[in-house]
């Protein structure tokens, strides 16, 4: 039995589940059930809506050091869910997806090909224009040259965090708190960006 999708899954007769090839894995608290060569998410109810603002008063600031300890969790969630084959693409993705943060992963040469709404949010661009780009199209001209150096030594030792400006759509320039973690699955490389609560 072909089943693609969680919707096809809650279709599928209780006891035709069992036979279907998944796999379980709690991740962020969020039950994932993931069937090679689809990966689908299903949240457990809860007693609160969700709203941004309930999201906002819950979530810390977004220090550097928070920013770390995420992306130390994405790192080994990442490695454990592709061990199994799982595309490393749709595993980022949803990883990142539900994030807070603007988070974008990046290949060897700088282009963005995985993102999350926080970082279309943070820069103006969509999704899909995001996977466009690479980060010297979002960092201030003034900058490259800092950018392309600050890139090689991200490769060359793995992890970089600090601040960072970014160039949005509209043209405006946002500081923002960032951690940095290089082949977090073979070239892939993880950028969490967060901007200073108001």
């Amino acid at each position: 039995m072909a089943t693609s999708s969680l919707a096809d899954l809650s279709r599928t007769p209780i006891g035709n589940i069992c036979a279907l090839p998944l796999k379980i894995a709690n991740i962020g608290g969020k039950l994932v059930v993931l069937r090679s060569p689809s990966i689908a998410v299903m949240t457990m109810p809860s007693k609160t809506p969700k709203t941004n603002a309930n999201r906002a008063a819950r979530e810390p600031k977004m220090t550097v050091s928070v920013l770390q300890h995420r992306l130390t969790q994405l790192t080994r969630d990442a490695r454990r869910l592709t061990r199994n084959n799982d595309s490393p693409v749709e595993v980022l993705q949803l990883l990142i997806d539900p994030l807070p943060v603007a988070a974008i992963v990046a290949n060897d040469a700088g282009h963005f090909v995985v993102t999350n709404p926080a970082a279309a949010s943070l820069t103006g661009y969509s999704p899909a224009e995001l996977q466009r780009l690479s980060m010297w199209q979002v960092t201030p001209n003034t900058l490259d040259h800092e950018a392309e150096v600050l890139w090689r030594a991200f490769i060359s030792t793995r992890e970089q965090s600090g601040e960072y400006r970014v160039l949005t759509k509209d043209r405006r320039i946002i500081t923002t708190t960032y951690a940095a973690a290089a082949n977090v699955l073979p070239g892939y490389h993880v950028s969490l960006l967060a901007t200073p609560r108001a």
